[in-house]
């Protein structure tokens, strides 16, 4: 029954009929053995040990590119000159290019200009890292450099790996020429020997 705090209502509360017991309604149990707490628990465990694998599967970091230390027994090292035009409205920069190879796995290339390096290129086991000589900007990944990437492509080329699909090589004489329609860079080096 109801329960009214105002005293005046006291009355009007007990001339209410009460009904027999008879006429009881038997309540029926619509929520399972355990209640409705142990589903919400159950639900958020689920949530959150599903949220935990897609963080740790999803998200894979790729590890850092090797330090190169060139003075280390092992390595080889190639000096060249090439122009480079970084897209079709800028000017033609002619730069030199530094490149060491250890084997077959690690490649790294560095791009300097007055002796100032702009920046390096690391290709080891299937990984690649575009680096700024400042360290203000890094890129990497697994596989091919993107498009994008054209000093990753000239050190793919350098390392005898394949070019990414979008960019066209001629090896013309002493020189190979390294060119991207769709983002109008360009690259001819000349290496010596």
């Amino acid at each position: 029954m109801f329960r009214l705090i105002d005293p005046k209502y006291r009355r009007m509360e007990k001339s209410l009929p009460k009904f027999p017991k008879t006429f009881a309604m038997k309540t029926v149990r619509a929520v399972p053995k355990y209640g409705i707490g142990f589903a919400r628990i159950i639900v958020r465990l689920f949530a959150c040990v599903l949220l935990w694998l897609i963080g740790v599967v999803g998200c894979r970091t790729i590890p850092p590119s090797p330090t190169i230390d060139l003075r280390e027994p092992g390595w080889t090292t190639q000096l060249g000159e090439a122009t480079w035009k970084r897209d079709e409205a800028a000017e033609i920069l002619a730069v030199e290019i530094l490149l060491a190879r250890r084997g077959t796995n690690l490649t790294f290339l560095q791009v300097s200009k007055g002796g100032l390096p702009l920046f390096e290129v690391t290709l080891a086991n299937g990984l690649w890292n575009i680096r700024s000589s400042d360290g203000q900007k890094s890129y990497g990944g697994q596989g091919n450099p993107p498009v994008q990437a054209g000093p990753g492509q000239l050190a793919q080329v350098l390392a005898g790996l394949p070019l990414t699909r979008g960019w066209e090589g001629v090896l013309a004489g002493e020189s190979i020429r390294l060119s991207c329609p769709r983002t109008g860079e360009e690259w001819e080096v000349f290496m010596t020997p």
